[in-house]
């Protein structure tokens, strides 16, 4: 009996070790460098995160920092367009490496993805076209549209509101419920307010932006589950160029201040 229970207990801290680290057969970077690039998915709709320029190139805050994570790794940046409600179907598939495009860290998707440190604040928004709409009881039986598989949309259903509204109208992407909003066929979006007032600056200020908020939370890249080793390299990386300024001056180029976050 004795035997067994010590047999049982070796099992236990065993299975315990490997989960708190990287496996013997994590070859996660190894992979990365190998084949010498590094695809990042991400919804090329995210202004200031990730989105096509008048040039019709991908730009954006995430995109940059990309960039200098590839350049430190020794390998090609490629950003890979694709549908957020995919985005962990992508990624298990090995289409792309990471998603990286204002991927805010959640407990349930920390179930199915392998997070960096956290590099960004966020907050979930409402915003709207029409004045009177102040605070979130006057989103009763109006219409507030949201991103599918967003942050916005989990914290629309998870709120006391939810129940009060008149219609959740889903989208692919931001860019058609703005067109939406535009149109006055939907009366509100929640969206990140980090995009939310980009855009508003980029179009003169014609949106509003309730008070009272959705939540607090906060972006991190996500890996394959498994694929710790490259986390910790990527984490690593943010580290570096959080410490000799690279980050800051990326973040004063897209919002006018350093708001990078991860910790030197």
């Amino acid at each position: 009996m004795l035997k067994r229970l010590f047999l049982f207990s070796s099992l236990v801290s065993s299975l315990v070790l490997v989960g708190c680290g990287p496996t013997p057969t994590d070859s996660s970077l190894e992979y990365i460098l190998d084949k010498g690039t590094f695809v990042v998915g991400l919804d090329a709709t995210f202004a200031p995160m990730g989105f096509v320029d008048e040039n019709n190139d991908i730009v954006g805050f995430d995109v940059d920092i990309a960039r200098e994570v590839a350049d430190i790794l020794g390998v090609e940046l490629v950003l890979q367009s694709i549908d957020w409600d995919a985005k962990i179907l992508e990624l298990n598939a090995k289409t792309i490496d990471c998603v990286w495009n204002g991927f805010t860290i959640t407990d349930a998707r920390k179930l199915e993805v392998s997070f960096s440190l956290p590099y960004l604040n966020n907050r979930q928004v409402v915003m709207t076209k029409d004045a009177t709409l102040m605070t979130l009881a006057d989103l009763t039986d109006k219409s507030v549209g949201v991103q599918l598989q967003s942050s916005g949309q989990t914290a629309l259903e998870a709120s006391t509101i939810f129940s009060t509204i008149g219609e959740e109208v889903k989208f692919d992407n931001y860019d058609s419920a703005i067109a939406d909003l535009n149109s006055g066929r939907i009366d509100a979006i929640v969206i990140d307010e980090i995009m939310g007032r980009y855009i508003n600056a980029e179009t003169g200020l014609i949106y509003s932006f309730m008070e009272e908020d959705l939540g607090d939370e906060e972006y991190g890249v996500g890996f394959r589950f498994n694929d710790l080793l490259l986390t910790e390299r990527v984490n690593a990386i943010l580290t570096e160029i959080k410490a000799d300024g690279t980050g800051a001056a990326i973040s004063e180029k897209w919002f006018g201040e350093d708001i990078f976050l991860p910790t030197v």
